[in-house]
């Protein structure tokens, strides 16, 4: 019933935003996500899309070009489309930080992983948790132990105290960068 109402709408007005808000939200419950990807696609491109409206297009077409169809190539496409967006806050962070990670753009969730430890409402344990994912991500994918060891030098959280100091030592003894730790 809500599908033909939305239809009704689009029929008569095809590039209706709110309708094909609608139509992208009913799709992707129906699990009928080929035509989610073509209405999604139309809203991250919708001249009256705000940029939030177009972040959110484009996270969710991603996540579904990645974990639905497998197709990585186009959700690293739509991946660095959001680049040019500036995320509205840690969920858009948190949101991209996915994607990113599903299609291995290791610098990209990086950034990101930067941007959200950042964020004035990260609080301790989840900035904690994001500068050692960061840390990691310098260190084993972005083959950058000085970064990684810059990184574990800001955490200040006594309860990780043990794990940062061995992640120091073990990254300050397989680089020589005894002067960074």
């Amino acid at each position: 019933v809500a599908a033909d109402v939305v239809d009704r709408v689009l029929g008569a007005a095809p590039a209706d935003l709110r309708g094909l808000m609608l139509r992208a939200h009913l799709e992707q419950a129906r699990a009928s996500f080929p035509a989610a990807t073509a209405t999604l696609a139309l809203l991250a491109d919708h001249p009256e899309a705000s940029v939030e409206q177009q972040e959110r297009a484009l996270l969710e077409l991603g996540d579904i070009q990645a974990s639905k169809f497998g197709d990585l190539e186009a959700a690293w496409s739509t991946a660095s489309r959001l680049h040019a967006l500036e995320p509205s806050g840690s969920e858009s962070l948190e949101q991209r930080l996915r994607l990113f990670e599903l299609v291995e753009d290791h610098r990209a969730a990086a950034a990101t992983l930067r941007k959200l430890a950042a964020q004035p409402d990260t609080l301790g344990p989840v900035r904690t948790r994001c500068l050692l994912r960061l840390a990691r991500i310098e260190d084993e994918r972005l083959d950058d132990a000085a970064a990684a060891i810059a990184t574990l030098t800001e955490i200040t959280a006594d309860d990780c105290r043990e794990t940062v100091l061995v992640r120091l030592l073990a990254l300050a003894d397989r680089s020589g960068r005894w002067d960074l730790a």
